[in-house]
């Protein structure tokens, strides 16, 4: 496979999975909005989880149980 398609590739990946989250994503945030979370504090404090846990644990496991 050549640079170029897997490149290509690549950004339909990118592009798949952007559209799998943007949903949720805008639910989440209606949703703090609605609970008096700002905007600006919800992603900050998403981005910090997203940081501080272990999303590339080969065990998978749920960080709550």
């Amino acid at each position: 496979m050549r640079g170029a398609e897997r490149h290509e590739q690549g950004e339909d990946r990118m592009a798949a999975v952007e559209e799998y989250f943007r949903p949720r994503l805008v639910a989440l945030m209606a949703e703090a909005r609605r609970d008096g979370i700002d905007a600006d504090v919800a992603v900050a404090v998403l981005l910090n989880l997203l940081d501080t846990l272990d999303f590339a644990s080969s065990r998978r496991e749920d960080p709550q149980s």
